[in-house]
């Protein structure tokens, strides 16, 4: 398993698909900790699936042999990068749409009334 700090967000989907809790995230003020342990790991490939910034990849390699446990986890601090928010991007979105056109039944029927 390969991960790349700078592409990661912080929103730690990977850790919620990871079935074998290899991957811990604890989270701080502006930072997180991202910590991987092989030795947990099934490689059943979840967490990459997941991603959506492609910060985390998989090898084809298996991990070397370990003696101890947890003497492979790796663990990562990390500045939390900000995230657009959904909202801000459907006004931007509804602004930049042009007017729905007028429907002319409608408004003969309207002006019936």
């Amino acid at each position: 398993m390969r991960f790349d700090p700078a592409l990661c967000t912080g929103c730690a989907i990977c850790k919620m698909r990871c079935t074998s809790r290899a991957i811990e995230f604890k989270t701080g003020k502006g930072i997180f900790t991202w910590s991987y342990d092989p030795g947990q790991c099934t490689f059943c490939g979840r967490c990459v699936e997941g991603c959506k910034t492609h910060a985390l990849s998989q090898d084809a390699e298996c991990p070397p042999v370990y003696t101890t446990i947890g003497e492979l986890k790796q663990s990562y601090d990390v500045v939390r990068k900000p995230t657009p928010k959904p909202a801000a991007a459907t006004t931007q979105a509804a602004a930049a749409a042009p007017a729905p056109a007028a429907n002319p039944a409608q408004e003969a029927h309207n002006d019936r009334r």
